[in-house]
């Protein structure tokens, strides 16, 4: 347990700079890996069947999730033909500060224009990636633009089917991001001046964002893109094999991130009859897959969450009903299996936050044995919607179409 609390401690400081109890300053959290600090104490269940809500506001377009900093909850949306970025106090729901730009996406299936990925506050910065491809620096005290950059003109990244979805990750002085075309799947951006540092791999960008990889010697990254996954020095660029992973049907997408399991491992999920791997980066950053399996945790845009020697995360397609599963990072065995509608995982200690597309909070004790029960479930934002949720200090920050909720779980308030 000791060994396990300085691997996810040292690598949250390494992705976002400070941990705090009071912080989720990216998406999946400080540790970029689905788990809020274990020592905020949470409710067990619902007092008279009903979340306590701090405050609601409006808000915008978009799939982002909200994020958690410095007191403050921010939001990355749109509002018609503008990006918006807000500032929100956590406790009150008094706003800050709120900073706007142009925005020209437009959503070919009819779904949403808004942004895909969440903003990352680092070293008092927050960063954000829009669906069309601008990569933005705000300062997270006043909101001002530090600088900006079009992926669409710097690398010339595509729309693809859903516009870009890549959550910007910070290390190392850099912004590790996913935009796509002329070699760049994978590129880096100083954290001061936005200046293109280094890109790699000749392929499109997947909706999948980068994690880093802890392990001996230089810090490495991992990249699942459109084609594969990749492990590249993080400071250089440089890259060991594309391993090839995707469906082959072309209608497919890439969208859960990796997950960490343990140095040098980590696992990748898609669905589209693509399956599960569970990786090993060698030597050079060459990858052998430990197992690879079909049917056991295909993830379709939801990234599970390791709890111990388990994975737990959505299996299946989200259109077609999906099954809430854990199985075993050794072999991929699943242990247990319940169905339940499509949503997000968070981990704190050994309790599970499960926010659903209809939009249900689910409270639940986790066992890596047998399947938890659900019933400690209440409504909190309206259904129809995707966007991960943010967990710090037991505060609950989630949003649907059009409104931003922030939910009070501190046990003892």
């Amino acid at each position: 347990m000791q060994a396990r609390r300085r691997f996810l401690g040292g690598l949250g400081l390494g992705l976002a700079g400070r941990l705090s109890g009071a912080d989720w300053p990216q998406f999946l959290g400080p540790g970029r890996d689905g788990r809020a600090p274990d020592d905020a104490g949470l409710i067990g269940e619902f007092a008279d069947g009903e979340a306590k809500v701090l405050w609601t506001t409006s808000c915008g377009a978009g799939f982002a999730g909200p994020v958690m900093s410095g007191g403050a909850v921010l939001l990355f949306h749109r509002e018609g033909e503008l990006s918006v970025v807000e500032s929100w106090d956590a406790q009150t729901g008094k706003r800050r500060w709120k900073q706007t730009w142009g925005c020209s996406y437009r959503d070919d299936f009819g779904f949403d224009d808004g942004p895909r990925s969440s903003p990352t506050v680092a070293g008092g910065v927050v960063y954000c990636y829009s669906a069309d491809g601008v990569l933005t620096a705000l300062d997270e005290k006043d909101g001002s633009v530090r600088w900006t950059r079009d992926m669409v003109s710097e690398t010339g990244s595509e729309k693809g089917f859903f516009g870009r979805c890549s959550a910007p990750l910070v290390s190392g002085g850099l912004v590790l991001l996913s935009p796509g075309g002329k070699g760049a799947a994978a590129a880096a951006f100083d954290v001061k001046t936005g200046e293109l540092r280094w890109k790699a791999l000749d392929h499109e960008a997947g909706y999948a964002s980068p994690v880093l990889l802890p392990g001996k010697g230089a810090e490495r990254v991992v990249f699942f893109t459109r084609e594969g996954v990749a492990v590249l020095d993080a400071m250089t660029g440089k890259a060991g094999k594309l391993e090839p992973f995707r469906a082959r049907m072309e209608a497919s997408v890439n969208a859960a991130s990796p997950v960490v399991c343990g140095p040098g491992r980590f696992f990748t999920s898609a669905c589209y009859d693509t399956g599960a791997a569970l990786w090993e980066a060698g030597e050079g950053n060459e990858l052998k897959a430990v197992w690879r399996e079909k049917e056991r945790l295909d993830c379709h845009y939801a990234t599970p969450v390791l709890c111990g020697d388990v994975l737990v995360g959505f299996h299946g397609r989200q259109e077609e009903g999906q099954e809430l599963r854990a199985v075993a990072v050794a072999d991929g065995a699943v242990r247990w299996a319940v169905p339940l509608a499509a949503g997000h995982v968070v981990v704190c200690g050994r309790r599970l936050v499960i926010l659903t597309e209809k939009g249900e909070l689910i409270l639940a004790v986790m066992d890596a044995a047998k399947a938890p029960g659900l019933k400690e479930r209440v409504s909190v934002v309206r259904g129809g919607h995707r966007a991960p949720p943010a967990l710090a200090g037991g505060l609950l920050a989630v949003r649907d179409k059009s409104r931003l909720v922030c939910v009070d779980l501190r046990a003892g308030k």
